[in-house]
């Protein structure tokens, strides 16, 4: 059975291993890794000193700054808004509105997220991408911040007063819209580019 976590996305789960005659093996009992669904991406944690081949160093060591967006394009932030009376302003979008508009047809409510420069991913072999910082526009509350994660807490500050902690993971509660698919997670769009990244390395071999 699938958990959340505290902000409602998946949960990560650490599986501890050890390596025995050049096979990742699950630590407890040192018997196979329980089946994992195909397409999983994660990541195993080692120190650099167990690697054996020097060859894998340019893997590790590679920086690369990506595009993700556009200037002037526009991301939604989920939120389940607490604050009463409900507000009405521009840019913040509650239910059941958000079917009209074309929005995920979830319940929560969204915020608009403006970007006033391009948004890029930054890539660090053996590290999870992370965005790099972008100038944003909140119109829900007039308000500028210097990245998306900011604008996120900036928002949930406003919004969501009932929660103790005002931090989430942007790539599961911030959408973007893709022109085939509609709205997706920013998650869609880091695995998109990590995967072309690979590709990269993949072909240079």
């Amino acid at each position: 059975m699938s958990t959340n976590n505290q902000w409602g996305g998946p949960r990560d789960v650490k599986l501890p291993v050890r390596v025995v005659d050049g096979e990742v093996r699950f630590y407890f009992g040192n018997g196979p890794l329980p089946p994992i669904k195909d397409g999983t991406l994660g990541e195993l944690t080692i120190p650099e000193s167990a690697l054996l081949e020097s060859s894998i160093e340019r893997v590790l060591t590679d920086y690369r700054v990506v595009p993700l967006l556009n200037k002037d394009s526009t991301l939604i932030a989920e939120l389940k808004v607490t604050l009463q009376p409900r507000p009405v302003r521009e840019g913040l979008h509650t239910r059941p509105i958000n079917r009209e508009l074309g929005f995920p047809d979830i319940a929560v409510d969204f915020a608009e997220i403006r970007l006033l420069e391009p948004l890029q991913l930054e890539i660090k072999g053996g590290k999870t991408p992370t965005l790099r910082h972008c100038h944003c526009y909140l119109p829900a509350i007039r308000e500028e911040a210097n990245s998306v994660n900011h604008a996120y807490t900036l928002l949930s500050e406003q919004f969501e007063v009932d929660r103790m902690s005002h931090t989430a993971n942007v790539f599961t509660k911030v959408w973007y819209h893709d022109e085939t698919h509609g709205w997706q997670h920013l998650n869609a769009l880091r695995t998109s580019r990590e995967i072309l990244f690979q590709q990269g390395f993949d072909e240079a071999d």
